[in-house]
Order: C-alpha cells, then sequence, then structure tokens
C-alpha cells in the first residue's frame, strides 16, 4: 500500500483546488466539523483547514511547508473525505476512487495499493496503517454519502455497532 504522492504530483492537484465543486465540499464538510466540535465559525472560500490546527503534530518538521499541509486537520479525517475524493478524481480520472471508512478513520482508496489523503500523508503514518484504520472490525456495506454516488463509497461500519 502506498500513498499518492502528493508532494511529487503537487503541480496536478493544485489546479483542480480552484474547481467550484471541490472549493463548495472543502468549506462546507470542515464547516460540519466545526459545528460538530461547537465552533462557531465555518471556513470561508479562501481560508485553509490548516489554519485551524489545534495539534502540535507539525512543530518537529524542518524547513518550509509543502503547499499541501494547508488542507490537513486533525481528527476531521471523516468530514475531508469527500474533498479527497473530488479531488483524486480530478487528477487521476481513469482510477476507481472511493471512500472507504470505519468508526475510527475515512479515506480514499483507488481498489488497488494507493491511498490518497492529506492528514495522515502529511503527518507520516504509513499508508498501510491509513488502510487498515478505515477498515478494522468491519463489514463492507454500501452508505451514501452527500452528493456522492452509491458506487462511490465502501462503509465500513465496527461489526460492534451491528451488533
Amino acid at each position: 500500500m502506498k500513498y499518492y504522492d502528493l508532494k511529487k504530483r503537487w503541480q496536478y492537484i493544485k489546479p483542480h483546488l480552484r474547481n467550484k465543486k471541490v472549493i463548495k465540499t472543502l468549506t462546507t464538510d470542515v464547516s460540519r466539523f466545526f459545528y460538530v466540535r461547537g465552533y462557531k465559525h465555518r471556513l470561508e472560500k479562501g481560508e485553509y483547514p490548516f489554519l485551524y490546527e489545534s495539534c502540535d503534530w507539525y512543530l518537529d518538521k524542518k524547513g518550509r511547508f509543502p503547499e499541501y499541509i494547508n488542507y490537513t486537520l486533525s481528527g476531521a479525517c471523516h468530514y475531508l473525505v469527500r474533498f479527497n475524493l473530488k479531488l483524486a478524481k480530478l487528477v487521476e480520472p481513469d482510477r476507481n476512487w472511493r471512500i472507504i471508512s470505519s468508526n475510527t478513520h475515512s479515506t480514499v482508496w483507488d481498489g488497488e495499493d494507493t491511498i490518497f489523503e492529506f492528514n495522515y500523508y502529511a503527518y507520516g503514518i504509513p499508508a498501510m496503517e491509513a488502510f487498515k484504520k478505515a477498515t478494522e472490525n468491519v463489514s463492507v456495506i454500501l452508505r451514501m454519502y452527500e452528493e456522492v454516488e452509491n458506487s462511490d463509497v465502501i462503509n465500513l461500519k465496527s461489526e460492534e455497532t451491528n451488533q
């Protein structure tokens, strides 16, 4: 398992960050994250999720931050996953990208060996761990995400909650 290399492929990703649907998904879903957390703020067009980072994972990073770090936000994987899916589909439209999600993590996977996400990639967490967290203790069922077709989503709910 590997990550889609955001750093090396940034030149292909960056133009899609101006896409109106991508921007709308990012601002809407991060604003939902804020609401669920009890924050009164909404992410506005032109703001980056990283501006609201509350963890210190980045403090040991040396040098200039790569631009993709602006699209990370600790604890928000379930709220950034639709944004990641939209970007992945625009950047690599020939791959069969879909959301995989469990109670502990949500990410985007191509159905083969590649994960497309900003958070764990930036944190330095191995891609296999991202995959395992998104699929741990689960049974596969489909779930609708707003504005995403059923075939794009694999929702993996904990077997414990299904009992």
